[in-house]
């Protein structure tokens, strides 16, 4: 049973807390009291209670240097703050440190319970949680691969799979062998910082099993695959819009009631089974956007070709160095790491003028393809086509071959920068106005690039670029902005003023107002109205 710690020197409260509250009926064990905050910190590091109630002003040592002593060592303890009118500096300072909750004098012990019941209720629920991390760690060490899951690790590693039809016939799985899919690569890239290889061994099985319960049974059909510690695969039997759209919801989850910070990638659409790992591929190729253009989005491998209608995938299939994709990107500094590994291996293999020229011409060849595919001509952008075309013998050592080559890759990335940049500023700036104007209403990613017809994945690359902040951190940040502004000016309640603000669901707005303003908002509004009679 829980154990409560009452902080008061005033005898007359403590005996009030004590006595007009059943604790036993309400489930609580031992009740501790203490007349000074010294005697309190005593009896805390004794019997560690889960619960202390702690006035402010107390001798010895105040309620305020009482709870930074338990919150330092003890942070999952629930403190709840006693306090007056004439302390609220001392109340905002409690809230900072991220006390439980506070309850100012003159009080009734039953709405004094009312919180102390709340912060069972969600110790309670901590404790279960813990429970069931225990359990999935005991899971962890008993699993074992099953035949479908090693089957789809094979393909998406490229292993020989002998007699494919037939596994495919003997696992089940006919009927998904006629259906198209795309590959997901599902990135987790944020953990708690300092956890323990065997904490990331947990979040990665809660993740997984998180994500079997959302699609297991369900139409259309997801399988996912514990493929890496830190990379989820999902085979996701659906339409590209719906698949982005779903894998947004799963990412805004993730990091609101997981805490885990996930990015997706996309790849291309397959017909077969067999045909997965190309689409795996490009998958992780668009998910490595996540280093430019931020984490938390889904990327699609088509994304930075997104305004060209004849975009030729069997081009792109030619072509396997990283170098292609890094000119798509614009990553200047790999794509110059590219060309120096390149030209160090032919340097070292020691070949003839002939063959380092046709090589060095091959990874030119490879920018042409990137810029084309971008929707420029290569041979425009420096003026002569025959600068394009290397003769390792007009050059009279191999570090003037090097720094011409790394020349022309410079200048075509310069270019493909500056043509993004025009075309792409005034579309953010009309995004960012519809978004001022329409933020009340249900907006998502995928409706907002619907609205402005492009791609999902192309409309957050682009605002990332232009504002340095994600579609959803700006869109929160106006309705959160316009809740306060409510909170202050009106008396609508909760759920009244989520709707205004374009939520749905009361709780998930006060969660997200928690989570950017650090207090609920009914603690902001009380916030509020004790400062302007202070």
């Amino acid at each position: 049973m829980l154990r409560v710690l009452i902080a008061e020197d005033e005898d007359m409260i403590r005996d009030k807390i004590r006595n007009n509250i059943d604790w036993q009926a309400n489930g609580f064990g031992e009740i501790y009291e203490a007349g000074d905050g010294n005697e309190a910190w005593r009896l805390f590091l004794q019997h560690r209670p889960e619960i202390v109630i702690t006035d402010i002003q107390m001798p010895e040592m105040n309620g305020i240097e009482l709870t930074k002593l338990i919150k330092q060592g003890f942070p999952e303890c629930r403190v709840i703050i006693i306090s007056g009118h004439a302390e609220f500096d001392y109340a905002v300072e409690s809230i900072r440190l991220n006390v439980y909750d506070y309850i100012l004098k003159p009080f009734q012990c039953k709405n004094l319970l009312i919180k102390i019941l709340k912060a069972k209720k969600d110790i309670e629920y901590s404790q279960h949680e813990l429970e069931a991390r225990e359990e999935m760690r005991r899971q962890l060490i008993e699993n074992r691969e099953m035949l479908r899951e090693k089957f789809f690790r094979d393909l998406l590693s490229h292993c020989v799979v002998n007699e494919p039809l037939k596994q495919i016939s003997y696992l089940g799985l006919n009927d998904l062998q006629a259906r198209s899919y795309h590959v997901i690569a599902l990135q987790i890239d944020s953990v708690l910082e300092g956890a323990s290889d065997e904490d990331l061994y947990i979040t990665n099985l809660m993740l997984y099993q998180w994500l079997e319960r959302e699609t297991v049974g369900k139409e259309p059909i997801y399988l996912v695959i514990n493929y890496k510690l830190e990379q989820l695969v999902l085979i996701g039997f659906d339409h590209i819009h719906a698949l982005t759209a779903k894998l947004e919801q799963w990412i805004e989850r993730a990091w609101m009631e997981k805490g885990c910070r996930l990015t997706a990638g996309i790849g291309g659409m397959c017909a077969s089974l067999q045909a997965m790992y190309g689409s795996y591929q490009e998958a992780c190729t668009a998910v490595t956007l996540s280093k430019i253009h931020g984490r938390g989005i889904v990327y699609t491998i088509s994304d930075l070709n997104s305004e060209r209608e004849a975009y030729s995938k069997q081009l792109q299939m030619l072509v396997d160095h990283q170098l292609y994709g890094h000119m798509k990107y614009g990553l200047f500094q790999d794509i110059k790491n590219d060309v120096d590994e390149i030209l160090f291996e032919i340097k070292n293999a020691r070949m003839d003028p002939e063959a380092c020229g046709n090589v060095i011409n091959h990874m030119l060849l490879l920018a042409y393809k990137a810029v084309n595919e971008l929707g420029f001509n290569a041979f425009q952008i420096i003026g002569r086509a025959e600068l394009y075309r290397v003769n390792v013998g007009d050059f009279e050592d191999f570090e003037m071959l090097r720094k011409h080559i790394l020349h022309i890759f410079q200048q075509i990335n310069q270019h493909i920068h500056m043509k993004h940049n025009n075309r792409n500023v005034s579309l953010v700036i009309t995004i960012k106005q519809y978004l001022d104007e329409h933020y009340n209403e249900h907006i998502t990613l995928t409706s907002l690039a619907k609205e402005f017809k492009i791609s999902p994945s192309y409309l957050s690359l682009l605002f990332r670029e232009q504002t340095s902040l994600n579609f959803i951190d700006y869109l929160t940040k106006i309705r959160i902005d316009k809740a306060k502004e409510l909170l202050r000016t009106s008396d609508l309640r909760n759920y009244e003023i989520a709707e205004r603000i374009g939520y749905r669901d009361a709780h998930y707005f006060s969660a997200a107002f928690k989570k950017a303003v650090g207090t609920n908002p009914t603690e902001y509004r009380e916030y509020l109205d004790h400062k302007e009679n202070v």
